[in-house]
């Protein structure tokens, strides 16, 4: 009886030992140094070489109906526009120029087809 007392004790020997040793070894190992940066906002660029064309799949011109000299624009930006308001002042005197002009080639055309009738 005497055999089976000695392994009990020898189990919690070798144990406790186990358990120093690994405590000892886990205090003992050194923490990893990390190295780290401060992010920065910025702005990316990004170059795309490609060869060939670029065609849009709906074209759209926009252009004026009135040529003229803005004189005021009473918006602002992000304004909110409703239907039917007035977005700028034109300067009349250049489209009472081109109204009149037209209206001096439309009485020129009809006085000379009457002209050239009574021939």
């Amino acid at each position: 009886m005497k055999k089976s007392g000695k392994w009990p004790l020898i189990f919690s020997i070798s144990l406790g030992t186990s358990i120093f040793l690994f405590l000892f070894i886990l205090r003992a190992a050194k923490p990893i140094e990390v190295s780290s940066i401060n992010p920065k906002e910025m702005d990316y660029y990004e170059k795309v070489v490609a060869t060939g064309r670029v065609v849009p799949t709906n074209m759209l011109e926009i252009r004026s109906q009135v040529a003229g000299t803005i004189l005021e624009s009473p918006l602002n930006q992000g304004d909110v526009i409703n239907k039917d308001a007035l977005l700028l002042i034109i300067d009349s005197q250049d489209i009472s120029l081109q109204i009149k002009e037209k209206q001096l080639v439309e009485t020129y055309n009809k006085r000379k087809t009457l002209f050239d009738h009574s021939l």
